[in-house]
This record gives C-alpha cells, structure tokens and sequence, in this order.
C-alpha cells in the first residue's frame, strides 16, 4: 500500500505521537502529587508554601496540556501524510479507470462505460469520506486549549474539596474563595433543579 519510505515516516509520527501522550500524562500525575502537597500546606497554614506548591501544580499542568497539544499536532501531520499517501494512490487509481473509460468509449460498450463510470464514483466517495476524516481530526487538533486557573483558584479548589476553612488560614484569599464558593452553589443549585424537572 505505502513505500516502505512512507511507512517508516508514519511510524515514527504515531510513536512520538504516543510518546508526546504518555508524557502528558506522567505531567498531570507529577500535579496530583503536587496538589496533595498544597493541600498539606494549607493544612500546616503555610501559605508561602501553598503558593510554591499550587504555582508547580499549575506549571504541571501546563505541561501536560503543552505535551498533549503537540501529541495532536504530530497526530495531525500523521493524518496528512496518511492522506498524501492515499491521494496518490487514489490518483493512480483514476488514472487506470480513466484509460478504461477511453478503452471503453472506444468500443462504445455502454455497459462497460456504466460499471467504470461506477467504479469512478465509489473511489471518489470514499475519497471524499477520507477527506472529511482528516479535516475533521485538523480541526481538532488545532482547536485552542483553555488556560488553566491561576494559583488562587487552585488554592481555594484544595481548600474547598477538603473542606478547609481558607478564611482563618490564608485570610488574604477570603474574597476569592467567597467567589468560588459562590459560583459553586449556583451550579449546584442549578444542578438541582435540573434534576427536579
């Protein structure tokens, strides 16, 4: 199907690919472990710690979201390359029905201009379906990533997920873990009354 040139290219695509993804992941481990850290400072009220710890935690996941982002790029590169390789091979392809549709002309067969003519049609179909394929995946890959909360919010998400209160342990946060537990109840409460409906 493809040159043993092409196919090696295409191998090494989807291994950095996955290599790029098992990265990732080890980064958003590497935050979790950091998290519990954050939480373990909260806990002793050190908030100079806590930041140090939520400031690592956030540039983890960065990481991981940098690491996944560039995952799916070399995924969308594998993608067109894939493609270029089935272009040409469909080309090849329309190059031979396209000889028979002369040959067939030729003699005036008309029912052996309909089968090429069918043939044309469903090769083209499917390049059409691998085509859609492929821009859809680009789409995907090179769809913006939101940006990750800063370290307060982290901070009042620890504080806030083992119920600690953030008020007499890090005063200075107060207005934003009012926020937050604000924004939280009215999702909570909208949860609620769409589960009451």
């Amino acid at each position: 199907m493809y040159s043993d040139k092409v196919f090696e290219q295409l191998f090494q695509l989807k291994f950095a690919s996955k290599q790029l993804a098992r990265q990732s992941k080890r980064a958003q481990k590497e935050a979790q472990i950091k998290k519990k850290k954050v939480l373990e400072a909260l806990r002793k009220a050190n908030a100079e710690a806590a930041r140090i710890h939520a400031n690592d935690v956030i540039r983890k996941q960065n990481e991981a979201l940098s690491l996944l982002h560039l995952s799916s790029k070399i995924d969308g590169m594998h993608s067109r390359l894939q493609t270029m390789a089935n272009n040409k091979q469909s080309m090849s392809l329309l190059a031979q029905i396209s000889a028979q549709m002369e040959q067939g002309s030729r003699e005036m067969n008309a029912e052996k201009i309909g089968q090429v003519v069918n043939q044309f049609e469903r090769n083209f179909e499917d390049l059409e379906v691998a085509t859609a394929v492929v821009e859809e995946s680009m789409d995907k890959a090179t769809a913006n990533l939101a940006k990750t909360s800063d370290v307060d919010q982290l901070i009042c998400q620890v504080a806030d997920q083992y119920h600690l209160e953030l008020k007499t342990l890090l005063p200075e946060l107060a207005p934003v873990a009012e926020q937050q537990r604000v924004a939280n109840q009215k999702i909570s409460n909208a949860k609620k009354h769409a589960v009451l409906q």
